[in-house]
C-alpha cells in the first residue's frame, strides 16, 4: 500500500450544509437537493429551518414521501414523544 491509498474523510456536517446551500442558490427549484439539504439540517438540530424547507418541498411535491417522514420526524423528536 501507498501513502495514495488513504480513504477520503467525511464531510463535517457545517461543511455539507454550506456545500448544499450554495448548490440549492444555483437550483432552487431542485426539490431533491433541498431534501438533502432539510436532512442536514435535521441532523445537526436546525428543526425551524429544515421544517419550512420540508414544507416547501411538499407544496411542490406533494407525493415526496421521505421529506413527509422527516417532517413528521422533525415536528415530533424522539425524546418529545409520550406514549
Amino acid at each position: 500500500m501507498t501513502g495514495n491509498d488513504e480513504s477520503p474523510r467525511p464531510e463535517a456536517p457545517e461543511q455539507s450544509i454550506l456545500r448544499l446551500r450554495r448548490l440549492v442558490q444555483l437550483a432552487p427549484q431542485d426539490a431533491e437537493l433541498r431534501y438533502h439539504l432539510a436532512c442536514q439540517l435535521v441532523a445537526s438540530s436546525q428543526l425551524d429551518e429544515a421544517i419550512e424547507m420540508l414544507r416547501s418541498i411538499i407544496a411542490q411535491v406533494p407525493n415526496h414521501l421521505e421529506a413527509r417522514k422527516l417532517l413528521d420526524a422533525a415536528l415530533h423528536p424522539q425524546g418529545s414523544r409520550q406514549r
